[in-house]
């Protein structure tokens, strides 16, 4: 009698099928730098507590102005802030340096640019003489620019909207441009507030009231850190025949 074997079937599975497991990510090499050194002001004065920042990456300068800050990608802008100082560095490679932090140019904001004037009916004759104007503006590009909520143009109707012409100026023919300038803050707030130009007979007086009552503003902002910044602004006050 012939006698039967059972057939044995073997699947062989490979080991690495068994741990492979899906994975979408990619795991690349970034080449980074160290950069090290010390913060002075323009007189040469070591810097404490600037924050210099790129990325996720963030140190602050000791006592007599030191740094360092290691792992940062190359090419990437490192943010030097404090305050109303702020600059950008660019590096591509690993390096010591000394840096000098200058305070920043005032924004001057134009009302003119945004159609804006103080007005009211002249009640006294107009006298001719002849006068110089100088013209000028400065704009300074930041990674976020502070802001008035809504916009300037919602800054400049607030002012128009809530500012009185004093009834003396009007009564002695007074008309010109005010020039004001003031710090927006880290939290937003409005501080410091100087009268640059004045014409006298209580317009800038006005001018200070109406600010005082103003709402925040957004701060400006390098590389997420909220940034000290001085505006100047132009009122212009305008007697119409």
């Amino acid at each position: 009698m012939k006698k039967l074997y059972p057939l044995l079937l073997f699947t062989l599975i490979p080991l690495f099928a068994l741990s492979q497991k899906s994975n979408d990510s990619v795991e690349v090499d970034i080449d980074t730098i160290h950069v090290r050194g010390f913060v002075y002001d323009k007189l040469g004065k070591p810097i404490k507590d600037v924050k210099i920042s790129t990325n996720l990456l963030s140190t602050m300068t000791t006592e007599n102005g030191y740094f360092e800050l290691k792992g940062i990608q190359k090419g990437r802008p490192i943010a030097f802030v404090k305050d109303s100082l702020s600059s950008f560095l660019y590096s591509n490679s690993s390096r010591f340096i000394i840096y000098n932090l200058v305070p920043l140019p005032t924004r001057l904001l134009m009302a003119y640019d945004h159609k804006m004037s103080i007005e009211a009916k002249r009640i006294t004759p107009r006298r001719l003489i002849k006068k110089k104007t100088i013209d000028h503006a400065i704009f300074i590009t930041y990674e976020t620019l502070e802001s008035y909520p809504g916009g300037i143009q919602t800054f400049y109707n607030y002012i128009q909207n809530n500012l009185r012409y004093p009834e003396k100026a009007i009564i002695n023919n007074i008309e010109g441009m005010v020039v004001i300038e003031f710090d927006v803050t880290t939290t937003g707030t409005i501080n410091n507030i100087k009268i640059i130009k004045d014409i006298g007979y209580g317009c800038a007086d006005e001018v200070v009231k109406v600010l005082k009552t103003s709402k925040k503003w957004n701060p400006a902002l390098i590389n997420a850190i909220p940034l000290k910044r001085k505006i100047s602004i132009e009122i212009p006050f305008k007697l119409i025949d």
